[in-house]
C-alpha cells in the first residue's frame, strides 16, 4: 500500500459487506498516504477509482444504493466512483482511461488499447524471431499464455527467507573477526 500509486477498490453492488470493507480500505489508503506524505512533505495527489461490480444483475438484487456509494468519492478530484460489470465489460475501459488520466499514465497503457493475440501450442516451442514478424505498426499487444504459472505462496516465502538470511551472513562478514 506505501508503494502504491493508484488504487483500484471494488465491491459488489449486491452485496453491503463488501461495500463496508471498501470504506474501510479506502479509509486505511489515504491514512497511510498521509502518513508519507507528512514525512515527505510533498503533496502526492492519490488517484483512486472505486467501482461498484455486477451492475448487469439488476435494482432487485442491488444493496448499495448509487447515490450512497457516490458519497465516498465526493470532494475529493483524485478519486471516481463508476459502477462496472465484469461479465459484459460495461464501462471497464471508461473506469481505466479515468483512472489512467487522473495518475497522468499514457493512454496507450490501457487494456482497451491492446490487442489479444492467442499463442498456438507450437509457437510456444518455436518463437519466430521479432523481424520476422508481420507488424503494421508498433501497436501494444496482450497475450494470453496457457503455459503462464504464478509462484506458489510457498515459493515466495522460501525466496524471501534466502534474501534474508543472504544478508543476515553479508553483515557478519562485515564485522571484524578479531575483537
Amino acid at each position: 500500500m506505501e508503494k502504491s500509486d493508484v488504487f483500484i477498490l471494488v465491491f459488489s453492488l449486491d452485496n453491503r459487506e463488501s461495500f463496508d470493507e471498501v470504506k474501510r480500505l479506502q479509509k486505511q489508503i489515504l491514512e497511510v498516504k498521509s502518513c508519507l506524505k507528512n514525512k515527505t512533505k510533498e503533496a502526492a495527489e492519490l488517484p483512486m477509482v472505486i467501482c461498484g461490480n455486477k451492475n448487469d444483475h439488476g435494482e432487485l438484487c442491488r444493496q448499495v444504493p448509487t447515490t450512497e456509494a457516490e458519497l465516498l468519492v465526493s470532494g475529493d478530484e483524485n478519486c471516481a466512483y463508476f459502477e462496472v460489470s465484469a461479465k459484459k465489460n460495461t464501462n471497464v475501459d471508461e473506469m481505466f482511461y479515468v483512472l489512467f488520466s487522473m495518475a497522468k499514465l499514457p493512454h496507450e497503457m490501457s487494456p482497451a488499447l491492446h490487442r489479444k493475440i492467442s499463442v498456438q501450442y507450437g509457437d510456444a516451442f518455436h518463437p519466430r524471431p521479432f523481424c520476422m514478424r508481420r507488424v503494421k505498426d508498433m501497436d501494444a499487444y496482450g497475450m494470453v499464455s496457457p503455459f503462464a504459472r504464478r509462484p506458489s505462496v510457498n515459493s515466495d516465502l522460501k525466496y524471501i527467507k534466502a534474501k534474508v538470511l543472504r544478508e543476515g551472513q553479508a553483515r557478519e562478514r562485515d564485522k571484524c573477526t578479531i575483537q
